[in-house]
């Protein structure tokens, strides 16, 4: 079956960060509810999850200030790694960063787990 993409609720916040913690990717002292529901409310359509069978499976979270935009978050389940599942979301992030002006992205990198 292939996962769907979609934006993240903020009822899918408890199978993010658990996503984050299987895959070495801790959640710092900013990654809270209250933060997340500020970032849906500014930009909903950009923080999307990737769903199969009803889990979550994949995250990318994207923001755009209005001159520039940020990509974190990037994360797969090793379940389903293999499959471009990251590079399906970060095209849909891009897209959705693109299409509301953003010419330029960063993207944070967490280095733990990237040698494995």
């Amino acid at each position: 079956m292939t996962a769907h993409i979609r934006p993240l609720a903020l009822s899918d916040a408890a199978a993010a960060f658990a996503l984050w913690q299987e895959v070495g990717l801790h959640p710092s002292r900013s990654d809270t509810l209250e933060a997340l529901a500020r970032m849906i409310e500014r930009d909903p359509e950009l923080i999307l999850v990737a769903e199969e069978n009803g889990k979550i499976i994949g995250t990318v979270w994207g923001g755009f200030d209005g001159r520039r935009g940020w990509i974190y978050r990037l994360a797969v389940a090793a379940s389903h790694r293999g499959q471009k599942l990251g590079k399906r979301l970060m095209d849909e992030v891009e897209q959705r960063l693109k299409a509301k002006g953003c010419e330029k992205v960063n993207l944070l990198i967490d280095t733990i787990g990237l040698f494995y």
